[in-house]
């Protein structure tokens, strides 16, 4: 078996213990988050979007595949996004749809977003993508729709949504098909590790516009029984505790501080070369998560995004992470950044 000591998320739970709780009831799921952003772009169709440089390469190819026109915008080096040059970009270039994400749960780098490029902008569409944050609360007066990846937040396989106003049409095909591929992911991950063979977007190739997987079953029973507030409470306190164990480390944490509406996906930390530290720490069977690899292309249409993707990497949050192991990752990183 190829286990991992630690990795951005932990293994799948196919049980779900507790009370059936009111959270993310309203919200669409769909067997992945680029599923449901699938679902919206054939619905609203829109011509010309806006979408940040520093974005997971498959979102990116959602947009292509629904033969947007994609501009670029980029972001400062805190994470937060100037909200007049978005708008005077979406006026100019008559953009259709707006597209931000709240990285690594960090809400109030960018308070009220929506609805400050609402004020300016009231025809463009706001997407706002929540793979990162593990939130319930919603402003759909400004946002016109919320994506999900649960899956990059919960102890399941699989698992994303969009909850919206705006009439979609949607047809869910393959139900058996969307409850095996779970246990046949979750088996490669322990035989294989982490490896882009037989990935998801492989597995489930073939889907286009409004006929997408729904959700396994297990995965949905999980997201219906989960203790969100003690998961918050643990991500909070847990990103504490990195802040606390870097220091000392020569290694800076993105963020210092959390704020109320803050939910951490992950301790973002900066280091000399974000590629070679994965590299690094995966052969010591430690998984980090970058977040994510720009092409080169990119170095003149956002050079903060282009510069944030090589010297940043993601130190885990969930439940299993201890003292001892966030110790022997700072040590590590250490060393890789003393001979780097």
């Amino acid at each position: 078996m190829n286990l991992y000591k630690t990795q951005d998320r932990p293994y799948p739970k196919f049980i779900a213990n507790g009370k059936k709780n009111e959270y993310f009831t309203n919200v669409i799921k769909t067997f992945m988050g680029r599923d449901a952003l699938r679902v919206f772009l054939y619905n609203t169709k829109p011509n010309k979007v806006l979408i940040p440089a520093y974005i997971c390469q498959e979102v990116i190819n959602e947009f292509l595949r629904s033969n947007c026109e994609i501009h670029y915008y980029d972001i400062n080096p805190d994470f937060s996004i100037d909200c007049k040059k978005i708008a005077d970009t979406i006026n100019s270039k008559g953009i259709d749809l707006y597209y931000y994400l709240v990285y690594f749960g960090i809400a109030n780098n960018n308070n009220n977003i929506s609805k400050k490029i609402k004020e300016n902008c009231p025809k463009v569409i706001i997407v706002e993508d929540r793979a990162h944050y593990l939130s319930n609360k919603y402003d759909l007066i400004n946002c016109d729709a919320y994506i999900f990846s649960f899956r990059k937040l919960l102890p399941i396989t699989e698992g994303g949504g969009i909850y919206t106003n705006i009439p979609l049409e949607i047809n869910f095909s393959g139900k058996l098909q969307s409850n095996i591929l779970p246990i046949l992911m979750y088996l490669k991950k322990k035989i294989l590790g982490y490896n882009d063979k037989y990935n998801r977007t492989s597995l489930t190739n073939g889907k286009f516009h409004h006929s997408v997987m729904p959700i396994s079953k297990h995965s949905q029973n999980v997201i219906d029984r989960y203790d969100y507030n003690s998961e918050v409470e643990f991500r909070k306190d847990c990103y504490i505790q990195w802040v606390e164990a870097l220091k000392g480390s020569n290694i800076k944490p993105v963020f210092e501080t959390i704020e109320d509406d803050d939910i951490p996906q992950g301790c973002p930390i900066y280091v000399n070369n974000s590629e070679r530290a994965q590299e690094y720490l995966s052969q010591k069977k430690y998984y980090l998560r970058r977040h994510w690899k720009l092409d080169e292309g990119m170095l003149k249409v956002a050079p903060v995004s282009y510069s944030i993707s090589n010297k940043i990497i993601t130190l885990p949050i969930y439940i299993g992470i201890n003292k001892k192991i966030q110790n022997n990752i700072i040590k590590l990183l250490v060393d890789i950044k003393r001979i780097s």
